[in-house]
């Protein structure tokens, strides 16, 4: 028996090698926070647009604004984050921020012309790194501008440091687009006002907060490798009058990748409540559902009565369901701060899974619900671009169901499964995910299973035919690729 898809998805090599290209991305060393840039023509795009043209600069990483200033409501200084050089330096150290970037947009000295200003932050104390302004000629952002600014206030960005206070320096030489004078007022060596309440906890008491919400969706590949094999018959005294045991054999069923769509999702209740140890608890759905049918050869032997009957094979196309639920819990902890630091996670859920061919003589599928514990770790690979998931399941145990009839009248199952996946996290909070992934559960299979019987004219049984199982080895490898979002 075995299975055929009903479409093949040529373009999944070509999806997985797209996903594992940042994985040649290069470590950094320096963790930056472009906090926000003001005035008309700013906001979120003209952030996105800078650290567009900062992240092609080597050795430089990011804190989202996102990150930054939901750290800063937790600390209670989000509403002088941006002005005073303490809630600076507390929501940087906290985050392992080394250089934080805020900049405004402001008319230039000519009525066509606007200018960019932008100030660099320490991360250990707040203090003014500096600052560089950028003309624009055209009175717009542009990515010319972006490239120009990224490199005017790259020195600035590589002396922060969270652990440490900064200390100001004179403008590096940078190729920039018409740079507009300063003010007089500002000494080169100015900091921001600066607040008695520090409220500062160190970053080594506790990690990273994980997102309140990720959630992609895509495409999923799933392909199945059944084994059955059926106890020996009973003999002599020990046989059953009138019985007959079917499928001698076995079973052996084997599927090609079968296409179909996949969707997962975590949320993190607390994320945006509290920032304790209870913040990294979290619910996890996952659901997958694949589509195929399956050729199966059927014996149509004769009933009694019927001895002139002949026996006959047909080979006959078979609908075929095949889904996978899977609701858990989930608790991750970061090692450090920032999008780069190294994860441990762990938890348990609950899978069900589908596998029901339409009804037929033989084999109809076996349905499966089992707990599961799981471990794995995140490691990343010097950039938010590329980290691994690997993730280790164990199976304690496993129910049939109803459909264990279909091999015996009781079975005893357990198994295990891996999980690897590559993440890639992009500004904006877009997410990639690819990988693979393998589940195996078997276990041993007792006593007898379904059963038709051939009743004569008067009830009396004339024959029962039934399967009497001895093992089982049910295995899927599956293939994964989506996209998604991350809050």
């Amino acid at each position: 028996m075995r299975s055929d898809s009903l479409r093949r998805f040529v373009p999944v090599a070509l999806v997985l090698a797209l996903a594992l290209l940042p994985g040649l991305a290069l470590a950094q060393n320096v963790h930056v926070a472009i906090v926000s840039i003001r005035g008309k023509g700013g906001g979120a795009t003209a952030v996105q647009g800078l650290q567009a043209a900062v992240q092609k600069l080597r050795g430089i990483t990011f804190e989202s604004a996102r990150n930054f200033l939901a750290e800063a409501e937790q600390r209670g200084v989000a509403d002088r984050v941006e002005s005073d050089a303490r809630a600076i330096g507390q929501v940087a150290r906290s985050l392992a921020v080394d250089a934080v970037v805020i900049g405004s947009l402001d008319e230039g000295r000519r009525t066509t012309t606007r200018v960019l200003t932008l100030t660099v932050y320490n991360g250990g104390d707040g203090k003014r790194l500096g600052e560089e302004a950028v003309e624009m000629p055209s009175g717009k952002l542009t990515p010319k501008v972006f490239t120009v600014a990224a490199r005017a206030i790259e020195p600035y960005l590589r002396m922060g440091d969270h652990k440490a206070a900064g200390f100001a320096t004179p403008a590096a030489e940078s190729p920039r687009i018409e740079a507009s004078p300063r003010d007089e007022a500002a000494p080169a060596d100015a900091q921001l006002p600066v607040d008695d309440d520090d409220g500062f906890d160190p970053p080594a008491s506790r990690g990273r907060r994980p997102d309140f919400l990720r959630v992609s969706a895509g495409l999923a590949l799933r392909s199945r490798t059944f084994k059955y094999e059926t106890a020996t018959e009973p003999t002599g005294a020990n046989r059953a009058p009138n019985t007959e045991y079917v499928l001698p054999d076995g079973i052996r069923y084997s599927s090609m990748m079968a296409p179909g769509l996949g969707l997962a999702a975590e949320v993190y209740p607390l994320a945006l409540s509290v920032d304790n140890a209870l913040t990294g608890i979290g619910l996890t759905l996952a659901f997958e559902e694949v589509f195929l049918t399956s050729k199966q050869t059927i014996t149509t032997d004769a009933p009694p009565g019927m001895a002139a009957a002949p026996t006959e094979n047909e080979t006959t196309q078979l609908e075929t369901t095949q889904r996978m639920l899977d609701l858990g819990l989930r608790y991750r902890h970061a090692f450090g701060s920032g999008e780069t630091a190294p994860e441990a996670f762990g938890g348990f859920g609950m899978i069900f899974t589908t596998f029901e061919l339409e009804k037929n003589p033989e084999y109809r599928g076996t349905n499966y619900s089992y707990p599961h514990i799981d471990l794995g770790g995140r490691i990343p690979f010097g950039t938010p671009l590329a980290a691994a998931e690997l993730t280790f399941r164990y199976i304690p145990t496993a129910s049939m169901g109803d459909t264990t009839q279909e091999l015996g009248a009781d079975a005893s199952l357990s198994g295990f499964g891996l999980v690897a996946d590559l993440v890639s996290q992009f500004g904006g909070g877009f997410l990639l995910v690819a990988g693979v992934e393998y589940t195996k559960v078997s276990g041993d299979v007792s006593g007898e299973g379904r059963a038709t019987e051939y009743l004569d004219a008067d009830g009396v049984t004339q024959l029962r035919r039934v399967r009497l199982g001895k093992s089982v080895e049910d295995a899927y490898l599956g293939i994964h690729a989506r996209a998604g979002y991350r809050f």
